[in-house]
C-alpha cells in the first residue's frame, strides 16, 4: 500500500523466516480477537471497518497529510531522507 499511495518508486526486499528469528523474541502467532463486547458497547452510528479497509484508508489519509505537510505531490515532495533513489 505504501507504493500504491505514497511512493511507487519505493522498493523493498522481504526477509527470510531465519532472518526474522534473529530480530524478534517470539515466533509468528495467528490469533483472532473476539470483538463482541467492543461492538456491543459502540455508540450508535460509529462504524468500525474490517482490517483491510482500515489499513487502506490509513494510507489514503497518510498520502493526503504528507502532501499537506510537504506542500506538493507525492513522492516528489518527500524529503530526501524518506526517498530511496
Amino acid at each position: 500500500l505504501y507504493t500504491k499511495y505514497i511512493d511507487p518508486t519505493y522498493t523493498y526486499k522481504n526477509f527470510t523466516v531465519e532472518e526474522q528469528a534473529k530480530v524478534i523474541k517470539a515466533g509468528r502467532s495467528n490469533n483472532e480477537l473476539d470483538t463482541t463486547k467492543l461492538m456491543e458497547d459502540m455508540p450508535e452510528g460509529i462504524e468500525i471497518n474490517d482490517i483491510k479497509t482500515a489499513v487502506e484508508k490509513c494510507f489514503q489519509r497518510m498520502a493526503v497529510n504528507l502532501e499537506k505537510q510537504y506542500g506538493g505531490k507525492l513522492p516528489d515532495c518527500l524529503p530526501a531522507e524518506f526517498r530511496r533513489v
